[in-house]
């Protein structure tokens, strides 16, 4: 049975549009009771997250990829945004539309990079929707933990600075993903990694201090060979701050018995990561579904 395929352009509250992708097997669109929601990071669009929702889709899940406002298949957009702005308004847009319009019981959320920060931000800022995730993947996913010593400072210290004068990342040059990103959007993320903090630009909220308050299981996933964005180190951080004994960290790399020492893009979008990731995240699903009759 083929998969199915089928884009909506949804409005933002901020008057914003973007796209969620719908992939199902096509017997299952009606049928199955759980959805998992899935999202990239910065610099990315939905190809880093169709592999693995294809994947997931083909194990009976009805799968939902949300594409950021100017990524991807959603419209394009000369209006500054970060990630704050995608947590605040296109996480609650595709929540609210898939849980209006799918007869779904529970979600699931799978992220990669700053897609896993939009996540803790919107649930954040919108509890309601905690009772409702059943669990968490993020594929490496950290905010405040890129700086372990002083080199690490000066790497990405310099590295804003550079990104500030040429106003944005030219993401093909370093080889970081499809999308550019601005200075604007990139901002926060430097500041949060510099000061070891994750402080709202928009609100007076301290994400850091509520993260505990976020009781899903969360699974997160590190590479070893992932050094500037998402070091190991970060990401545990990250999930330590979460404050939840049932929460699992998972590091993949030749030192742990695994086929690479994965990069960012790698952990998620490779045919190694198909072969010994994309299973783990299976098992995870469904160890935390509910059991449907």
């Amino acid at each position: 049975m083929s998969i199915h395929k089928e884009l909506h352009i949804l409005k933002t509250d901020d008057h914003g549009e973007f796209a969620l992708w719908e992939i199902a097997k096509r017997e299952n669109t009606l049928i199955k009771k759980e959805a998992i929601f899935l999202s990239h990071g910065a610099f990315s669009d939905k190809t880093v997250c169709m592999g693995i929702a294809d994947y997931l889709a083909n194990h009976g899940y009805i799968c939902f990829i949300l594409e950021w406002r100017g990524h991807g298949t959603s419209p394009k957009t000369d209006i500054p945004f970060n990630f704050e702005t995608v947590a605040l308004y296109e996480y609650k847009s595709a929540f609210r539309y898939i849980y209006h319009n799918f007869n779904m019981a529970s979600l699931h959320c799978v992220t990669h990079s700053g897609g896993g920060l939009c996540l803790t931000m919107f649930l954040i800022n919108y509890p309601e929707y905690l009772k409702k995730i059943q669990s968490i993947t993020f594929i490496a996913c950290q905010a405040f933990g890129a700086v372990n010593n002083s080199f690490d400072f000066i790497k990405l210290f310099s590295a804003k600075l550079v990104v500030k004068g040429l106003g944005q990342i030219p993401a093909n040059k370093f080889k970081l993903g499809r999308v550019n990103e601005s200075y604007y959007t990139m901002r926060p993320w430097f500041n949060w990694n510099l000061k070891q903090n994750f402080i709202s630009e928009f609100k007076n909220i301290d994400y850091k201090k509520h993260m505990s308050s976020i009781r899903v299981p969360i699974y997160s996933i590190s590479g070893t060979g992932d050094k500037f964005i998402a070091p190991v180190k970060g990401c545990y951080k990250y999930l330590k701050a979460f404050e939840n004994q049932d929460n699992v960290f998972r590091e993949f790399g030749y030192s742990n018995n695994n086929l690479e020492n994965y990069s960012h893009s790698r952990i998620v979008l490779s045919k190694n990561a198909a072969k010994e990731v994309w299973p783990t995240i299976l098992q995870w699903i469904d160890k935390n579904s509910k059991k449907f009759l």
